[in-house]
């Protein structure tokens, strides 16, 4: 099986880092791709639409992207022929969101908070993923 192929949308380059060392100590070995605002993560769905890039398997993205924010990018994932069905994880800031906000994203919305644990991501990814799981 090829490894998993996980987009990573976020502006900070911290948090990257972080969500890296996260799948390797949830025992994952996935292949990534990083763009730092929304609009990079609109190109590259651009290029999967074309098939000049490679679809990724889950797509994770801070809520609040520069350019084009996580909501913006879910949307665009289901609009899209070839990324519809692509789990899209979005990533907040610790706290809650206010109610409004949840309401907005809707019940397909799939939330975690920064920091990301290990043990939420494979929970995560073998509820959104599970035959891509190894």
């Amino acid at each position: 099986m090829e490894p998993l192929l996980i987009l990573i949308a976020d502006d900070s380059e911290d948090d990257i880092i972080q969500l890296g060392y996260a799948l390797r100590q949830a025992g994952l070995a996935p292949q990534v791709v990083t763009v730092e605002n929304g609009a990079e993560a609109l190109a590259y769905f651009a290029e999967v639409e074309r098939g000049a890039a490679a679809r990724p398997d889950l797509v994770f993205a801070d809520l609040r992207l520069p350019l084009n924010d996580g909501v913006e990018l879910v949307a665009a994932v289901n609009a899209s022929e070839r990324m519809r069905g692509v789990p899209v994880i979005l990533l907040f800031g610790g706290g809650s969101l206010p109610p409004e906000e949840v309401t907005a994203l809707g019940a397909a919305a799939n939330l975690m908070t920064k920091p990301v644990s290990p043990q939420a991501l494979r929970a995560s990814i073998g509820r959104l993923a599970p035959d891509r799981l190894v």
